[in-house]
């Protein structure tokens, strides 16, 4: 990896000074003397995306104030990565995480990321997704998706604002 390269979206104008760390599936960086680590690995980046993803919806005052009413689960497995996360509505408070729900989710979508990456970003469409088969769902489709879905996917295009895109190929 050469000076310039690297993965970590600073917005500063300072140029990180990147390498390779000694694990293979591991870069770092290092902004203003500060060492980062980052995840090389698409699948590894992509969930460290999610997290952040999660962070923000868990911490938008939009999004609490909108679900002040709402009690509902989602949990989200990729099928192709066998990772998942889950994000839980309750009357405007937001938990959300890596991992399964602890206790059973209303509405479960199970789905290859890339798929999840194109629903979010508005590429494509849950309704395509299930048609063509590659998304399932389990759960009542008119409490998870009408309300809380416009609110997750402006949540993940803040976090590709904050983070940058993760390519998923």
């Amino acid at each position: 990896m050469r000076q310039g390269d690297c993965p970590v979206r600073t917005g500063k104008k300072s140029v990180p000074t990147c390498g390779y760390a000694n694990e293979p599936d591991i870069s770092f960086c290092i902004i203003d003397g500060v060492p980062l680590v980052t995840p090389v690995d698409s699948n590894m980046q992509y969930m460290a995306f999610i997290k952040e993803f999660l962070e923000i919806m868990s911490n938008d005052d939009n999004s609490k104030a909108k679900t002040s009413r709402k009690n509902a689960s989602f949990q989200i497995a990729f099928t192709d990565t066998k990772e998942s996360f889950y994000i839980f509505f309750d009357k405007g408070m937001i938990d959300a995480g890596l991992g399964a729900y602890p206790s059973g989710a209303d509405f479960i979508w199970s789905l290859p990321t890339n798929v999840f990456d194109g629903i979010m970003t508005g590429k494509a469409t849950a309704a395509k997704a299930i048609q063509d088969g590659t998304m399932t769902f389990v759960g009542n489709l008119r409490k998870a998706l009408i309300p809380l879905f416009k609110l997750m996917m402006d949540s993940y295009r803040k976090a590709i604002t904050k983070v940058g895109k993760v390519n998923l190929t």
